[in-house]
């Protein structure tokens, strides 16, 4: 299942790792967050509510099995170039995006060079600027040297000392991943989150949906939600690919049906 492709980027070749199922020209591609890896969606190839369609989850560059040269910037756009090239690759034609956290960040910065984009499916993805919660904020305040000396290996610990399922598989899929990535991407998270360009790029799209955890109110995205299609999971929180897998993918299957 899983395949390295060769993208070209930059003047040098850099290899993504993906999960990828074939099976017809309707496309789910999984963007994962930050300090996590394809493998947030791993129960997604065991859903039957997607059986119908083809299936890609990868990890972005500094992330998971995928290369990780300390010379890039790591900022989304240049993410969002990597997704499009990967999707070339793959030659699809037809596209929905499932976009978790600041892999939301990321496929809004690549749906205006993505023709073949069908629906954007916004899983807590970045918008505004009280996205960057606790984590990226906190993280793109330290200075690169002092968050790879010591502060990376605090945050992964202090997920470990939760003993929670969700955020332990965050601690490993972060311990999979370059610190340096980590910070880089969370600095231009934030950046972007405030800058409120995502939210522009998201009012924009015609074919749309919103999923949060019922754990996470999130109030002050309430008053932007009208007008939009939005599922709510319940017992979950901000993984709920994780916590409640049946209904997250249930509410996705729901959507591509309101989407065709």
């Amino acid at each position: 299942m899983m395949n390295d492709y060769k993208i070209p980027f930059r003047n040098r070749i850099v290899n993504i790792a993906a999960n990828v199922r074939t099976h017809s020209d309707q496309w789910l591609v999984f963007l994962h967050g930050l300090g996590c890896t394809k493998a947030a969606f791993d129960t997604a190839f065991a859903a039957k509510e997607l059986e119908d369609f083809s299936l890609c989850a990868f990890d972005f560059l500094g992330f998971g099995d995928s290369d990780a040269p300390n010379d890039l910037s790591y900022e989304l756009n240049d993410q969002a170039e990597i997704l499009i090239a990967l999707i070339n690759q793959l030659s699809i034609k037809k596209v929905h995006l499932v976009a978790h956290s600041m892999g939301g960040a990321i496929g809004l910065l690549a749906t205006e060079k993505l023709p073949e984009l069908v629906s954007f499916i916004n899983v807590e993805g970045n918008l505004l600027n009280e996205d960057c919660g606790i984590v990226s904020r906190k993280i793109a305040t330290q200075k690169e040297e002092d968050f790879i000396r010591t502060g990376f290996h605090e945050f992964v610990q202090s997920l470990e000392a939760t003993k929670q399922d969700d955020l332990l598989h965050w601690a490993k899929w972060c311990r999979e991943g370059s610190p340096i990535a980590f910070h880089r991407s969370a600095c231009s998270l934030v950046t972007w989150s405030d800058s409120g360009n995502l939210f522009s790029i998201f009012q924009a799209i015609q074919n749309k949906a919103y999923i949060r955890g019922e754990e996470n109110l999130q109030l002050y995205l309430q008053p932007h939600l009208d007008g939009w299609h939005s599922y709510v999971i319940p017992a979950s929180g901000h993984f709920m690919m994780l916590e409640n897998a049946r209904s997250f993918y249930t509410s996705i299957a729901h959507w591509l049906k309101q989407s065709k």
